[in-house]
C-alpha cells in the first residue's frame, strides 16, 4: 500500500522499538541530539527522540522548547508531550533568562498585562525576562521624540459599536468594523510621525513594512485589509485563505473545462471571457461563428499541449501565447491576481502524478485539493492546506496581514493585534482531551451523545474546552511577544468573549492581580460604560501601558508615502545591461551532451534529461539486406529475437532496479514474473512472458567479470551493496573555465595507454564531437553502483554499472553470441560513446564516495565501469575470453583519470596532468 507522511513517522517508531542496531549505530554516530521547537513534538516523535536517545548515558538529548508557544495542536502537537518530558526523572531544566528582540519597555508592558497567567497548564507559568542591553534604554518615539507606549490596549465599548441581546456584550460585526477603522486610524497615525530606532543608534520614521497585522482566521483579514488600503496604506496579506477560492481559480477553471471539451460553444465563450482570452461581456454577443472557431481551434490546441507534452510544457505555451501576464497586471488588483494565477499553475504542474494528464484529470485534481483545504480551513486554528494557502502578492513596503500561526517565530518593530476578543477560538470543533484516566490523547466520536451518561459526557466537553482555553492563552502569548517597539491590542465585549484568554487575562483579578479561581472559571464582564476605568485601575496607564477608546469618527486623512512625494516621474526609458550574462550555464545530461542539437528542447517531466532508464539507448533502424527476412527468426542468445525498442530497455532497467538478485529462487522467479507481466504490454504484445522471464535470469546468472570478480554474477550481489538508480546533480565551473569535449578528450588521451580498446574513441573526442562548454550543472543517474568487498585486503571497492538492451547484430539481421564479445563491445560503446558516460559515472561516484565514505581512496576504492549488455548475458555458460564473458564491457578506468576529470569538470583542472 502507499505510505502518508504519518505513516513514515510510526513506521520508524515501529522499527526502533523493534530491535536494537539501528539504536545503537544512531547512538554511535551522534554523542548529542538537539531538539529545536520541542513544543511542537507529538507522542509518536517523542517515542521515537527517547527512544535513540532517552536512556543512555552515552549521548546527550537536550530538549529547546517554549511550552508558552505551543499553538499547533491542529497539527498534532501535543503539549502533554512536552510536559511528561520536561518533567521526566533525571531531566535538568534551565531558562533563557534574557531576550534578545524587543526594548526593555515592551517586555516590562508585557510582563504587567501577563504576570501570574498560566497557559493552559500550571506548570506553563509566565517567566518574567530580561533585554538585551542594546535593547534596554530603546523607544518608539513621536515626531517630537516624546515616548509612545510599549503596549497600548485600545477598547471598543462605545456607543458607536452596536449592543447585542445580552447588554453587556456588543454584536461582534459592528465591534470588528468599529475595530478595523481604529486600526486604521493608529497606522496612519504612527506612519505621519513615529520613529523607532535605527539599528545604528539613530532613528528612522516607521515605514509599512515594519508593521504586522495579526488575525486569528484568514477571513479577518478582508475587513482589515480593505479599511487600511481606503486610507491608503499598502497591505498585503501573507497566506491569506485557500488560493483555490481565489478569482484566479475560477479562472483556471473556466479554461480547464473549455479544454475538456474545446467544441462546446458555451464553454468556448466563457473561457473567452476568462483572463487567458480577454474577451469582453459585449464581445462574445457579438461574435460570429468564425470568431468563435477562432477561440475553439486555440482550446484545442492548448489541450493537446497538455495531453502530449504534459502540464509543464503546457503552462509554459500559455503564458507565452495568450498574453494573459500583462493582461492580469492591467486590473487593479493586478499583483495579487497574477500570484494567484501563478500558484494555481503551480499546482496544475504538480498535482496530478501523470506526465500526461489530461484537462478533466487536472479538474479534478484541483477540486480534491480544494475540498480537502476547505475541510481544515477555518476551524479554529486560522490555518489552511500549505500547499494552497495563498501566498503574498508583494515584496513591497507594506503592512503584512497574517495569522498569529504564521507568525511565531518572526518579529516586527509594530505589531497589532485587533481580534483575539473573539470567542470562535476557544470554541473546540472536535471534543479532544487528554484523558485522566489513560493518559492518551482522545478524541469524543459521540460528541453531543450523552454517553455512557450525561455526566461523562459533560465532563469529556468541559476537558476539551480547558484544552481549547489552553491554547487560546498560548496564542495571546505568541501575539504579545512578536513586537520590538511596541503591540497595540484590542478589546471588545463580544458575544461570549468572557471564555477567551484575553477576557481572562484582563478581567480575571482580585486586587491587580490573577485570581487562580476566576480565571479558571471564566471571568463575569464589567458594564461596558464601566470598562475603561475598570482596565485603568488595573493597570494603571504610564509611558509603557496606555490604555483608551477606539474612535468613534477617524479623521479623513489618508497616508501619502512621504519618500514618494515630489518625484518627478520621468521618462521610461529601455534598461541596458551594464554586464555580460552567462548565457553559457545550463543543465547538461550526458544525453543533452552527445545530442545537442537534438535535445534543444528536452521532454519536461524527466528530470534527467534523458538519462535515466532506457533514455541514452536508440534503437537501431537497420535496413534489411535484399532476401532477408524481416524479423530474425533464429539466435544463439535467449534475449536475441526480442526486437530492439525503447520499451524493452524501459522494462530491463525497471525489472533490475526492483529485484533483489539475492532472493531464493521461487520468490526471484516470481517477483520477475510480476515486473516482466506488469510492463509486458508496454513493452511487446508478442513476446512470450516466459521467454523474457528465462532471458532476463539468465542474465542475472551470468559471470560478470574482472571488475567483480571471479565468478561473481548479479545473483550474488545483495541490496544492502547496491545503489539503484542513483540520480545526481553536479555542478560544473564553479571554479574557473568550462570543460569541452576537446579538453576532456586531451585529458583522457593522456592517462590511457595506447592499447586501451577506448584510446580511438577519445582520441575522436579530443578532435571535437560536440562542440559544447559544460558550464552550470550536469545531472543524471546511474542504473547502479555496487560495493564490491576485495578478497585480498577486505576494503570496499565500487563499481558503476549501466545496463544496456542494445540490439547488435551482423548484416543478415540475426543477434547473436559473438556479436557480444568482449572485443566487439568497445566499438558499440564508441558508436553511442557511452565512455564518456561511464566517465561522467565515475566521477559522480568519486564525489559520492569523497563525501559518504570515511578514509576514501580513490586507488583503493574506485573499482571502473561495467556496462552489462544484458542480450549478450546468457546464463552461466556464458562464453569467456582471457577472464571477459561475453555482453560485459569493462573499463577499468585509472583513478587518476577520474580525480583529474572532477577537477577539469570543476573549472580547476589542466587539461593534461
Amino acid at each position: 500500500g502507499h505510505l502518508a507522511f504519518d505513516d513514515l513517522i510510526t513506521e520508524l517508531r515501529d522499527a526502533l522499538q523493534a530491535g536494537d542496531a539501528a539504536v545503537e549505530l544512531l547512538r554511535e554516530r551522534f554523542a548529542v541530539a538537539l531538539i529545536d521547537e520541542f513544543q511542537d513534538t507529538d507522542p509518536v516523535q517523542w517515542d521515537i527522540f527517547s527512544r535513540v536517545f532517552g536512556h543512555t548515558d552515552h549521548s546527550a538529548l537536550v530538549l529547546v522548547g517554549d511550552p508558552k508557544q505551543a499553538i499547533y495542536a491542529f497539527r498534532g502537537a501535543d503539549i502533554h508531550t512536552y510536559l511528561a518530558a520536561a518533567h521526566a526523572e533525571g531531566t535538568t531544566r534551565a531558562t533563557l533568562g534574557v531576550n534578545q528582540r524587543s526594548d526593555g519597555a515592551a517586555l516590562k508592558a508585557v510582563q504587567r498585562l501577563l504576570a501570574g497567567v498560566t497557559f493552559g497548564d500550571d506548570r506553563i507559568e509566565f517567566l518574567p525576562v530580561e533585554p538585551a542591553d542594546r535593547h534596554a534604554g530603546q523607544r518608539i518615539t513621536d515626531a517630537a521624540g516624546t515616548r509612545l507606549p510599549a503596549l497600548a490596549l485600545r477598547t471598543a465599548v462605545g456607543s458607536h459599536v452596536a449592543p447585542a441581546k445580552n447588554e453587556t456584550e456588543v454584536r461582534n460585526e459592528s465591534a470588528e468594523a468599529a475595530i478595523a477603522v481604529d486600526l486604521a486610524e493608529h497606522i496612519v497615525g504612527l506612519l505621519a510621525g513615529a520613529r523607532i530606532p535605527d539599528g545604528a543608534g539613530g532613528d528612522r520614521p516607521v515605514r509599512p513594512g515594519d508593521i504586522a497585522v495579526l488575525v486569528g482566521q484568514h477571513r479577518e483579514s478582508t475587513t482589515m485589509q480593505g479599511t487600511l488600503r481606503d486610507r491608503g496604506v499598502p497591505t498585503v496579506v501573507a497566506r491569506g485563505g485557500n488560493v483555490l477560492d481565489s478569482a484566479a481559480a475560477t479562472q483556471w477553471t473556466w479554461l480547464l473545462s473549455a479544454l475538456t471539451r474545446p467544441a462546446d460553444p458555451a464553454r468556448a465563450r466563457t473561457a473567452a471571457t476568462s483572463w487567458f482570452v480577454g474577451w469582453s461581456a459585449d464581445q462574445v454577443a457579438a461574435a460570429d461563428d468564425a470568431e468563435l472557431a477562432g477561440v475553439q481551434t486555440t482550446l484545442a490546441h492548448w489541450a493537446d499541449v497538455l495531453e502530449s507534452h504534459g502540464a509543464l510544457e503546457f503552462c509554459r505555451i500559455l503564458w507565452a501565447e495568450s498574453g494573459v501576464v500583462a493582461r492580469v497586471l492591467a486590473r487593479a488588483d493586478g499583483d495579487r491576481e497574477l500570484t494567484d494565477l501563478d500558484h494555481v499553475a503551480e499546482l496544475v504542474m504538480t498535482c496530478t502524478d501523470r506526465a500526461r494528464p489530461t484537462a478533466t484529470g487536472v479538474l479534478s485534481s484541483l477540486n480534491r485539493l480544494r475540498e480537502i483545504a476547505r475541510s481544515g480551513a477555518d476551524t479554529g486554528t486560522g490555518t489552511d492546506d500549505d500547499l494552497t494557502a495563498r501566498r503574498i502578492e508583494s515584496d513591497a513596503d507594506s503592512v503584512q496581514i497574517l495569522t498569529v500561526y504564521a507568525a511565531k517565530g518572526l518579529e516586527y518593530p509594530v505589531v497589532c493585534v485587533p481580534t483575539l476578543w473573539k470567542f470562535t477560538y476557544v470554541s473546540p470543533r472536535e471534543t479532544v482531551f487528554l484523558d485522566p484516566a489513560t493518559g492518551v490523547r482522545t478524541i469524543d466520536v459521540a460528541p453531543g451523545h450523552r454517553w455512557p451518561n450525561g455526566r461523562d459526557q459533560k465532563a469529556r466537553k468541559e476537558l476539551a474546552k480547558a484544552e481549547a482555553v489552553g491554547v487560546n492563552l498560548r496564542l495571546l502569548y505568541v501575539a504579545l511577544t512578536r513586537a520590538r517597539h511596541q503591540t497595540v491590542l484590542w478589546w471588545t465585549p463580544g458575544q461570549h468573549a468572557r471564555f477567551t484568554g484575553l477576557a481572562r487575562t484582563l478581567f480575571a483579578r482580585n486586587g491587580g492581580g490573577i485570581d487562580p479561581n476566576i480565571f479558571a472559571a471564566a471571568p463575569a464582564l464589567p458594564p461596558r460604560e464601566t470598562t475603561l476605568d475598570h482596565l485603568r485601575t488595573t493597570f494603571p496607564p504610564d509611558d509603557v501601558l496606555s490604555i483608551d477608546e477606539t474612535v468613534a469618527e477617524p479623521s479623513a486623512t489618508v497616508w501619502a508615502d512621504p519618500e514618494r512625494a515630489g518625484s518627478t516621474g520621468a521618462d521610461l526609458a529601455v534598461a541596458t545591461l551594464d554586464r555580460r550574462l552567462p548565457r553559457d550555464r545550463r543543465r547538461w545530461s550526458f544525453t543533452g551532451i552527445t545530442a545537442r542539437q537534438e535535445w534543444a528542447h528536452p521532454d519536461p517531466a524527466d528530470p534527467s534529461i534523458g538519462d535515466a532508464g532506457a533514455g541514452d539507448e536508440p534503437v537501431e533502424a537497420v535496413t534489411p539486406a535484399p532476401g532477408v527476412p524481416a524479423e530474425p527468426t533464429t539466435s544463439d542468445l535467449p534475449l536475441g529475437a526480442i526486437p530492439g525498442s525503447k520499451e524493452f530497455g524501459i522494462l530491463v532497467h525497471e525489472v533490475f532496479e526492483r529485484l533483489d538478485f539475492t532472493a531464493p529462487d521461487a520468490d526471484l522467479d516470481a517477483h520477475l514474473a510480476e515486473l516482466i507481466a506488469r510492463r509486458r504490454g508496454v513493452a511487446n504484445a508478442r513476446v512470450d512472458a516466459a521467454a523474457l522471464c528465462a532471458g532476463l535470469r539468465a542474465a542475472i546468472e551470468s559471470p560478470l567479470g574482472p571488475c567483480f570478480g571471479d565468478g561473481i554474477r548479479l545473483r550474488d550481489l545483495a541490496p544492502a551493496d547496491r545503489l539503484a538508480e542513483l540520480s545526481f546533480e553536479c555542478t560544473l565551473a564553479t571554479g574557473g573555465a568550462a570543460a569541452t569535449d576537446r579538453t576532456i578528450g586531451a585529458l583522457v588521451c593522456a592517462h590511457l595507454d595506447p592499447g586501451d580498446p577506448m584510446r580511438p574513441w577519445a582520441e575522436r573526442l579530443a578532435a571535437g564531437l560536440f562542440d559544447v562548454d559544460l558550464a552550470g550543472h550536469l545531472t543524471g543517474s546511474i542504473d547502479a553502483v555496487f560495493r564490491i568487498t576485495d578478497p585480498a585486503t577486505g576494503e570496499p571497492r565500487f563499481v558503476a554499472v549501466d545496463y544496456k538492451s542494445n540490439l547488435l547484430r551482423g548484416p543478415d539481421r540475426v543477434a547473436r553470441s559473438a556479436d557480444y564479445a568482449p572485443d566487439r563491445l568497445p566499438a558499440a560503446m564508441a558508436d553511442h560513446h557511452y565512455p564518456l558516460q561511464a566517465l561522467i559515472y565515475l566521477v559522480v561516484v568519486h564525489r559520492y564516495l569523497r563525501w559518504r565514505l570515511p578514509g576514501y581512496d580513490p586507488h583503493r576504492h574506485l573499482g571502473g565501469a561495467a556496462y552489462l549488455f544484458v542480450r549478450g548475458m546468457t546464463g552461466p555458460d556464458t562464453p569467456v575470453v582471457d577472464g571477459h564473458p561475453h555482453g560485459v564491457c569493462t573499463w577499468t578506468v585509472p583513478p587518476t583519470l577520474v580525480v583529474a576529470l572532477s577537477d577539469l569538470l570543476d573549472g580547476r583542472g589542466e587539461e593534461t596532468p
